[in-house]
């Protein structure tokens, strides 16, 4: 039993990144290494709900140039990421697009 205790503490800092603490049980740390883990992957979670939300809301408005909306925009976030990159890419084809179609009829 001991030695399942160590590998599985060894596994649990390894994903949490926790070390043991003096005076702590295996169990303890164990029980605080899944903790970490837990708040991490709810973070994960909440980061993932965030990026397919910013994702769908640009493959919103690229389905309106699709219809020759161009008045559509792709929100950008504080975040200035690859989706913030990406968004703003799109904000300038919409841009170019409306330019291009009035030009066009004119």
């Amino acid at each position: 039993m001991k030695n399942d205790l160590s590998a599985i503490l060894e596994k649990v800092q390894a994903l949490s990144g926790i070390s043991s603490r003096k005076n702590e049980t295996e169990e303890q740390a164990i029980l605080r290494g899944l903790d970490v883990i837990e708040k991490k992957a709810g973070e994960e979670q909440i980061i993932m709900q965030n990026c397919e939300a910013r994702v769908n809301s640009i493959l919103n408005v690229l389905m309106s140039f699709a219809k020759l909306d161009y008045s559509r925009k792709t929100e950008i976030s504080n975040s200035l990421d690859y989706i913030d990159a990406l968004a703003v890419g799109i904000n300038m084809l919409g841009e170019e697009l409306k330019g291009s179609t009035v030009s066009l009829h004119e």
